[in-house]
């Protein structure tokens, strides 16, 4: 039997009260102690016994069946390796998101507002301002700009191509 989009949520092993290394035969004695305690006729008054019974023959069916197991076990494993990435990188943003303030010399997330003892105070970092110093001198090395004096005494800004040959193309 193929592994249902119903069952790839469920936690089988765990349905069945069983470990992911029980063999076949650990699985059906497993199986029919799990039926006989949700058996519909043994449980009139349990609505869940009636949910649950066929969903026990249908976790049988998987975890007897060689490769419908494999599959199950694999998207389990890649379930759970996924969620282990995603809580590692939840971490990581959280450290990131309570360590930025503290780095601008402000208080971190539900902090104080103390400064961090030897950080520059906000707008006075040299290392950064001697960077954006340098970033406005800075010229585009794709397209230079050429300035031309209208008759009102407008400035127009005309771009011309870095390349000569293009621009002679293009006239």
């Amino acid at each position: 039997m193929a592994v249902t989009k119903e069952l790839l949520p469920m936690d089988l092993y765990a349905l069945l009260g069983i470990e992911q290394t029980a063999t076949d035969k650990e699985v059906k004695k497993a199986y029919r102690q799990k039926a006989l305690s949700y058996h519909p006729d043994k449980n009139p008054d349990n609505p869940r016994a009636a949910e649950l019974f066929p969903q026990l023959s249908r976790v049988l069916e998987v975890l007897t069946d060689a490769t419908a197991r494999a599959t199950y076990d694999k998207v389990r494993k890649a379930r759970k390796h996924a969620a282990e990435r995603t809580q590692k990188l939840n971490d990581r943003r959280k450290r990131v998101r309570d360590l930025a303030p503290a780095r601008r010399g402000l208080p971190a997330a539900g902090g104080t507002a103390e400064a961090v003892p030897g950080a520059d105070p906000p707008g006075t970092c040299p290392e950064v301002e001697r960077k954006g110093r340098e970033h406005q001198r800075q010229r585009n090395p794709q397209t230079e700009a050429q300035m031309e004096v209208q008759d009102g005494g407008c400035v127009k800004r005309r771009l011309l191509p870095r390349c000569p040959a293009a621009s002679a193309e293009v006239r």
